[in-house]
């Protein structure tokens, strides 16, 4: 178990170094959502993104089993003065939260 358990974080690390570098939270009215929350609550808290895309897909072990995961990014924009905010979905779950270009 500890083998499956240090195999999926080395994983995990090498997915994320890919990645821009991610804020841990976004604000949207008075609310915040941050990493760790479901597209559930990003929609309760902040409403429908503005896009929609499908990344891919990632295979990982789970126990004695391999599931598919699907990777998506969600595009908010946040008005005029500020960056668009790309939250990234692994599953069903808010894996990071980057800015976007103008």
């Amino acid at each position: 178990m500890k083998k499956v358990t240090f195999l999926l974080t080395i994983a995990l690390f090498i997915i994320l170094c890919h990645v821009p570098v991610f804020a841990d939270s976004l604000r949207c009215g008075c609310n915040v959502v941050t990493t760790g929350d479901t597209k559930f609550d990003v929609i309760k808290t902040c409403g429908e993104p503005l896009l929609r895309e499908f990344v891919g897909v990632q295979t990982v072990k789970q126990g004695a089993s391999w599931t598919s995961i699907n990777i998506e990014q969600w595009t908010y924009d946040m008005g005029d003065c500020q960056f668009p905010k790309i939250l990234i979905f692994y599953g069903p779950t808010l894996a990071g939260i980057e800015y976007g270009k103008k």
